[in-house]
């Protein structure tokens, strides 16, 4: 009788073992299928994002009157603190300091306006739902830390082959929170920004059939790089889990 509750026992700890081992290679594979789809998916969009960038065409009026009559033309929307217009490297509007940034050229393209209205636009929002924009704003200068910190704990705990405990469990959740956080406002974020350089597009008479297509590709690129974080960082998760 004791022998066979011994049997019994072993048989369910293989079974346990083998389950274990099966849901763990279930998981890898799925997670580097998974992984190539994205990444395939990420590079054709960025693939024909930059072929439209290199086919744009060139500005026939002065960028920088383009740029003044647009920033003029904010008053409009009751929007009175003056953004700073700084050429650097890249396009990108800094709400800490009201700053929007264009990338220096020698020559600019119909491209170029549009990337420069979309950040224009991310101002505008700004003005009119700062509490939002500093949430996220907030959000956005929390994630990158947080995401490292996360990882790193993850990772001590299977090397070391920690069981989860309460500190596992609150740092992973705040860094599973703040991704959902951030995953639930891209599209609305950055779709706004988009629909208000198309309406300034409009109101400049420079139109592009095309450019709403990019728009959804970028917006798309934008949930798939986050993913790549995330995805690695569940994947820790479930390990530790499991």
């Amino acid at each position: 009788m004791i022998i066979k509750q011994q049997l019994k026992k072993l048989l369910l700890n293989i079974n346990f073992i083998l389950l274990e081992h099966y849901m763990i290679k279930y998981y890898f594979i799925s997670y580097w299928v998974f992984l190539v789809i994205a990444f395939s998916v990420y590079f054709i969009n960025q693939s024909i994002i930059n072929r439209f960038k290199k086919k744009s065409n060139k500005l026939k009026d002065n960028f920088n009157s383009l740029v003044s009559m647009c920033i003029d033309y904010r008053k409009s929307f009751e929007c009175n603190n003056t953004p700073n217009v700084i050429y650097g490297e890249i396009y990108c509007y800094d709400m800490s300091k009201n700053t929007i940034n264009i990338e220096k050229k020698t020559s600019y393209s119909e491209y170029d306006l549009f990337v420069f209205l979309h950040e224009f636009g991310h101002y505008i929002e700004c003005q009119r739902c700062h509490d939002l924009y500093y949430f996220i704003n907030i959000i956005n200068l929390c994630i990158y830390p947080i995401f490292f910190i996360t990882c790193t704990i993850d990772i001590v705990y299977l090397i070391n082959k920690i069981n989860a405990n309460m500190f596992f469990y609150i740092t992973n959740l705040v860094s599973v929170i703040i991704f959902i956080i951030k995953f639930l406002f891209i599209y609305a974020i950055e779709y706004n920004a988009s629909e208000w350089a198309l309406n300034f597009l409009k109101y400049l008479n420079k139109k592009d059939n095309k450019i709403k297509q990019i728009i959804r590709l970028a917006i798309i690129n934008q949930y798939l790089f986050y993913l790549f974080l995330f995805i690695p960082l569940s994947f820790l998760i479930i390990f530790i889990l499991i």
